[in-house]
This record gives C-alpha cells, structure tokens and sequence, in this order.
C-alpha cells in the first residue's frame, strides 16, 4: 500500500513540476502522466458512481430484454460512417429488424384478439372481394396502422387520399 502512495507521491510532484519543465522535458513528463492514467484505466474496475446510478443495470436488462434493440441502436449509429454501399446493407438489416418486430407485435395483437382475428380470415371458397371485404380491411388496417409513428401515419394517409380519390 506504501509503494502505490509513494508512486501517487511522485506523479503529484511531476505534474506540480511541469510548468517550470523546459518545453522537451514537459513533452516526456506528459507522456510519463498519460501512461499512469492509462495503466490506471485499464486495471481499474468501473466507477462506482456509475454502477450506483443503475447505468450497468439498465444496459444489462436491455441487452437481455431485446437484443434487437441494441442492435438496432449501433447500426443506426454507425451508419452514418459507413460507405453508401455498407449504409444500403445496413438499411436492410434495419428492414429486416423491423420486419421481425412487426411480425411478432402481430403474433401479439392475434394472441390478445382471436375473435378480430378469426372476423378477418377470408373463407377460402369465396373470393377476396366477397362477403365482408370492409371486416377484414379494418381489422388488419387498424393493425398496421397501429405500428406506424405519426409521421408514417400522415405520410400513409396522404398517398391513401391520392390513390382513392
């Protein structure tokens, strides 16, 4: 315990020292306290401030919760460093993920609604323009549009309002 006080001593002198340090000598004593704080970095464990703050824990439970999510997280941020070609790659992925999550919020909405569900089914000996075209057109429009933020919304409706009128 000794040695890292007495270390702690003279790194404290060094730096008191640098100011009077001709400008080649200030350059290495830099380099000496730059070192220390790296090896420091890298043996210490996080900040305790940190952990107390529930930031470990809220990164854990995420990544456990939707893996997805993180990772849909990254390839929005690297994206913007990416090549056009690796940006389009990403943005496929991206499709894919949102793909995945709207597939699965519709296995949610049909577990929650069986009986919406089982009114929108065409029954397969009459045609799809049969029947009750308006039952099934609201159920799964009132679905999707459901998954849509409002600026999709009013987006969607807008080509809506150009194709049928």
């Amino acid at each position: 315990m000794s040695s890292l006080n007495e270390r702690e001593r003279h790194l404290s002198m060094l730096r008191a020292a640098i100011p009077y340090a001709s400008p080649q000598s200030r350059r290495a004593m830099e380099i000496i306290l730059q070192a220390d704080t790296l090896i420091n970095l890298a043996t210490s464990r996080p900040e305790p401030e940190l952990s107390s703050c529930g930031l470990e824990a809220a990164e854990t439970n995420n990544a456990i919760a939707d893996p997805l999510s993180n990772a849909e997280a990254l390839l929005m941020h690297i994206r913007e460093f990416c090549t056009p070609k690796e940006s389009e790659t990403i943005q496929v992925i991206l499709n894919f993920i949102h793909a995945d999550r709207l597939f699965k919020n519709y296995k949610d909405f049909a577990n929650a609604h069986p009986d919406m569900v089982k009114a929108a089914e065409v029954p397969s000996g009459s045609s799809s323009n049969s029947s009750s075209p308006n039952t099934s057109s609201n159920v799964m429009m009132e679905f999707l549009m459901s998954q849509l933020n409002p600026e999709q919304k009013t987006a969607f409706e807008q080509l809506q309002n150009i194709m049928y009128n």
